[in-house]
């Protein structure tokens, strides 16, 4: 008596934008440990290695001021219109991929740039 479940496409997406933000974090944590490394090898005084870090968390900050919110508020009305097509809901994941995928690849660009430039 197998009797499958509906699919919870909820669930899903929460899965697929949870990992994206992992995804997100764990760069995050690289950069700042990079960042780390530099000022550890720098004889730059301490009140100008505290501005650049300021400089970074303002970065970091730009790109953490939740762009995906969009595509999330799209689904959430969605996930209230039934019947639930399957294709949308891969479209939904892919566009929320490559949201985030832009949004890291951004951070990782303007965040690099800054380092380099900094620690010249």
């Amino acid at each position: 008596m197998n009797l499958k479940k509906p699919i919870n496409y909820y669930d899903l997406w929460r899965r697929v934008v949870k990992n994206e933000e992992n995804k997100f974090n764990l760069l995050r944590r690289n950069l700042y440990q990079n960042y780390l490394k530099l000022r550890n090898k720098s004889r730059l005084p301490p009140d100008t290695l505290n501005n650049i870090l300021n400089e970074c968390n303002m970065v970091v900050k730009k790109y953490n001021n939740n762009y995906h919110k969009t595509i999330n508020e799209i689904f959430q009305g969605w996930s209230t219109v039934t019947p639930h097509n399957i294709l949308e809901f891969r479209m939904f994941v892919m566009a929320c991929r490559l949201a985030w995928r832009r949004i890291i690849k951004n951070l990782h660009t303007e965040y690099t740039e800054l380092i380099k430039r900094s620690f010249k």
